[in-house]
């Protein structure tokens, strides 16, 4: 077990900065805070760099079993991001998945910024089978140890490209665009074949250019004009999940 009482430690500076900038660390490593996390970890099959933990209060699950470098509890203050750490970090390797098999069902993201959307989308992603999340330039980055606590771990388990600014490859699928009005209702659009749904911007929407490529479709709401970006994607993902299991011969 190592031990690290100073923030001029090398890996405590490199933990520092990944959780200033929101994003890896310089080895290409992603914070993830509490023992949930380092649990989703390990049980998905995601290679744990190192443990880190406060010293004298750390709960870590049996399951893990490698070494742990303990930090002094004034020092790891600095670096916890949330409450609710329970005084346990752990570094991940972000892992090479597969590509994805079956209908696709892709879920485009343009200029989502807040992380806990973009967790929360990404972990109803996973729910509602999509195959892939795509997150287009100008969106928070996917291993923002914030989007990992709202993920609940479902960035470690689903597709996720991240800074793109080409998405040819997928024009041969129609496209589907949230809108807050104006589109149609999304029970009679067919989302049970392979599509992509397109989520904007928390407060400006999908970009124009993104806008008229896609066929908008809306939420029905009831004395509200629009949703959250990602309760939105989550209704939509759902749908799309309804119908692909009535029409079971998507799955075959």
């Amino acid at each position: 077990m190592g031990q690290i009482s100073s923030p001029a430690n090398p890996l405590f500076k490199r933990i520092r900065k990944a959780l200033d900038k929101g994003t890896l660390t310089d080895d290409g490593l992603a914070v993830a805070e509490g023992p949930k996390l380092l649990l989703e970890a390990l049980r998905s099959g995601v290679t744990v760099d190192r443990v880190l933990v406060e010293a004298g209060t750390a709960r870590l699950p049996s399951a893990w079993t490698g070494p742990v470098d303990e930090l002094d509890p004034r020092i790891f203050r600095e670096l916890k991001d949330t409450q609710h750490s329970q005084g346990v970090l752990a570094l991940v390797r972000p892992p090479v998945l597969p590509e994805p098999v079956g209908t696709p069902l892709v879920v485009f993201l343009d200029g989502i910024q807040d992380p806990g959307n973009l967790g929360t989308i990404v972990r109803s992603a996973e729910a509602f089978g999509a195959t892939q999340v795509v997150c287009l330039k100008g969106c928070v980055h996917p291993w923002n140890p914030k989007v990992l606590r709202a993920s609940a771990g479902s960035v470690f388990r689903l597709p996720i490209r991240y800074a793109v600014d080409d998405v040819s490859e997928f024009s041969v699928l129609p496209w589907y665009g949230a809108v807050a009005a104006g589109g149609s209702t999304i029970n009679l659009v067919d989302l049970s074949t392979a599509c992509g749904i397109w989520i904007g911007n928390e407060g400006t929407g999908l970009g124009s250019n993104w806008r008229e490529r896609c066929t908008s479709v809306q939420i029905p709401t009831a004395h509200v004009e629009s949703l959250n970006a990602a309760v939105a994607a989550s209704v939509i993902l759902y749908e799309a999940h309804r119908q692909r299991a009535a029409n079971s011969s998507v799955f075959l």
